[in-house]
């Protein structure tokens, strides 16, 4: 009974529900309590799945006297079940593609909390090819607000280091005119804007296909 009841569970039944059919297919029709002493299963344990399978048409009942004689279908029968089946996946197939995307893949969204959480998002744009470029909003003075003046040159550094370019839109503060002179060194270009028109605490940074939207505020 081994190899059939192996069979079976790649059919889609479970290890019970293949035990029980194999067990009904030899001494059917039978009580519950036959099939239970036949099964080793449990009379409870078939009650919980029975329905189940009377359902999937793997199991016919009968009426004798007052009890109820349960038996598995043919086997030949399997097969329109596993046709039906079939059908019914059919006609399904065509309203679950309607629920995906048509692009090859979904916009996933990645969520960063707290400075580390900022740390990590920054760091990320380092993982870009060498000679990329990052486009973008940008603020100065959050950044230092957040950052000490020399974790703020070490990133600029390994960006560099990496020839990645910056092309930013930025208000005019203190920080952002402290960097001007050294723009072409740290390969920026900026365009400022006065702030009292462009006052932002968030930083928008935009490269490869990724948008990344950073809080400073």
């Amino acid at each position: 009974m081994e190899k059939p009841l192996i069979q079976l569970q790649k059919l889609g039944l479970s290890q019970k529900e293949a035990r029980l059919y194999l067990v009904a297919l030899e001494n059917g029709p039978a009580t519950i309590a036959k099939l239970a002493q036949k099964s080793g299963l449990k009379r409870g344990t078939i009650y919980e799945f029975l329905t189940e399978m009377l359902e999937k048409g793997l199991l016919e009942v009968s009426i004798s006297g007052k009890r109820k004689l349960y038996a598995s279908v043919q086997p030949q029968k399997l097969k329109k079940i596993i046709d039906r089946q079939k059908e019914i996946l059919d006609n399904l197939i065509p309203d679950l593609s309607m629920l995906t995307s048509t692009s090859p893949a979904k916009p996933k969204i990645k969520f960063y909390e707290g400075k580390e959480g900022l740390v990590a998002a920054y760091y990320e744009m380092l993982d870009l090819p060498n000679g990329s470029e990052v486009l973008g909003f940008a603020t100065f003075e959050g950044i230092y607000k957040l950052f000490s003046e020399s974790a703020i040159h070490t990133y600029i550094k390994k960006r560099v280091a990496k020839k990645i370019k910056q092309k930013l839109i930025m208000p005019t503060d203190e920080y952002a005119h402290n960097h001007l002179n050294d723009n072409k060194r740290e390969l920026r270009q900026t365009l400022m804007i006065p702030k009292d028109k462009f006052s932002i605490t968030n930083e928008i940074n935009i490269y490869q296909d990724k948008v990344a939207i950073i809080s400073l505020g």
